[in-house]
């Protein structure tokens, strides 16, 4: 059994990336990731896909399945911007985005979902952010497990978006008649303050939202 080897963006920069009109997703072949991206400066990245990266090897001796896929994956010291950016239908997560102040504009992390029994982080989007977050207009939906988590040193700003419907369950035997249900929809912990307007969290099998802040 071998594993994955194709995907679809790499870079490595010592200086800032800005990427617009990207079509990275899995109808070009993609098998682990959409795009990763490392920098020293800022990340700017507008009008891009990163959807469908789903692929999994199942080995027969030990009946386990190993997941493989996620859309983007961004880690810089400096600042992230996202504008007008899709990255649906992973299989592990949308958008994994560390640095410094990151801004989420006008996009979708939905459905990011494997058909595992077990926990893995099948998530929208996960944000690490040493400086402020700021979603705006943005989506998280329908995700097997998480919508957004967002963990900041930073005030958070999230308004006009939709973090509903994510629900799963992990199994606890192999009939999975014991099972927990899991999903929730906006998850923030942040030293700052947390600011929400405008904001919908439905249908989530635990919580809407769960937000631990100054204020």
């Amino acid at each position: 059994v071998s594993e994955p080897v194709g995907y679809g963006l790499k870079v490595v920069s010592t200086g800032t990336v800005n990427l617009t009109n990207i079509n990275a997703a899995d109808s070009v072949g993609n098998q682990l990731f959409g795009a990763d991206i490392t920098a020293a400066e800022n990340v700017n990245i507008s009008d891009a896909f990163f959807s469908g990266q789903q692929s999994e090897i199942f080995i027969p001796c030990d009946e386990t399945t190993t997941y493989y896929g996620y859309g983007l994956n961004v880690v810089t010291p400096d600042d992230i911007f996202l504008d007008y950016v899709v990255a649906n239908y992973n299989n592990l997560w949308g958008a994994n985005l560390i640095g410094n102040d990151v801004a989420v504009y006008n996009s979708q992390f939905n459905n990011n979902i494997t058909d595992s029994v077990l926990f893995i982080d099948d998530t929208g989007l996960l944000v690490n952010a040493s400086g402020y977050v700021d979603i705006y207009k943005t989506e998280a939906k329908e995700n097997r497990l998480i919508g957004a988590t967002i963990t900041a040193v930073g005030d958070v700003f999230v308004a006009d978006s939709n973090f509903s419907d994510n629900r799963g369950i992990t199994c606890n035997d192999d009939t999975c008649e014991d099972y927990n249900a899991y999903g929730y929809g906006l998850n923030v912990s942040t030293a700052g303050n947390i600011f929400v307007s405008g904001t919908t969290a439905n249908n989530n099998y635990l919580f809407g939202a769960t937000l631990s802040g100054a204020n």
